[in-house]
């Protein structure tokens, strides 16, 4: 209308174009219509981030619909990692090793939800479940055959994170 005032009334992109009376200024912008998120998820419970990782580790919310139009705000509240969110990804980095775990959050400024999700940067009491008879330089040794797989399984401190396993050497 004549104030500024945009109503949205389809999905799709618009250029609004704005002149002075005399009609020798203008100025325009887009406005992108869409719909408001119903749902932001991760796709995991928990995550794990070690201090060794120097370039930190990507981590991506889910949106749904997947049209939907988002302004995500990524945040953490606490010292013990960083984190820096651009649109539905970010780059989460340990600045220190805790037991304690930190919460990444990430929130739609548009709809108002958001989701949160555990982050550990330290792992106790680690061990291989897998028993044997036969090792190799006094670990429990699994043979396969090429084109097998076989089910690694594992306890510690930590219920179930994820990523545990990003660097697969």
């Amino acid at each position: 209308d004549s104030n500024g005032k945009v109503t949205a009334k389809a999905k799709g992109t618009a250029t609004i174009t704005a002149r002075t009376e005399d009609g020798n200024f203008t100025a325009k912008t887009a406005v992108k219509v869409g719909v408001k998120a119903s749902k932001l998820s991760f796709p995991y419970s928990s995550f794990f981030v070690s201090t060794d990782s120097k370039d930190g580790v990507q981590i991506k919310v889910n949106i749904y619909p997947e049209d939907a139009v988002c302004n995500l705000v990524w945040s953490s509240y606490s010292d013990m990692i960083s984190v820096n969110g651009n649109a539905d990804k970010a780059t989460v980095n340990a600045k220190y090793a805790s037991t304690s775990s930190a919460t990444v959050r990430v929130t739609d400024k548009i709809s108002g939800l958001s989701a949160s999700l555990p982050v550990y940067s330290y792992i106790q009491n680690f061990s291989w479940e897998e028993s044997t008879r036969t090792t190799y330089n006094g670990f429990p040794l699994v043979t396969i055959c090429i084109g097998q797989s076989y089910q690694l399984h594992y306890s510690c401190s930590v219920s179930s994170v994820s990523n545990l396993f990003y660097d697969k050497s």
